[in-house]
């Protein structure tokens, strides 16, 4: 993992957001993940460490959201 820039970011890591942000990184893409509970945002970081070639793709960012 590094704390190089991301080319996308991604919010929400239910089973769809964990799959799609897999899929980008798969893809050769960079990307930063968000989650509201930081515990499963961690834990998925953590896995991807563990187990998947392109964890190195995802990244530890700050992600800064606007809602209106």
């Amino acid at each position: 993992m590094t704390t190089k820039n991301a080319d996308i970011g991604l919010v929400g890591l239910a089973v769809m957001g964990q799959n799609l942000a897999l899929n980008i990184a798969d893809h050769g893409y960079t990307i930063a993940v968000y989650n509201r509970d930081p515990k499963k945002m961690l834990n998925f970081i953590e896995e991807c460490k563990k187990n998947e070639p392109s964890h190195e793709r995802v990244v530890v960012m700050p992600i800064w959201l606007l809602l209106y």
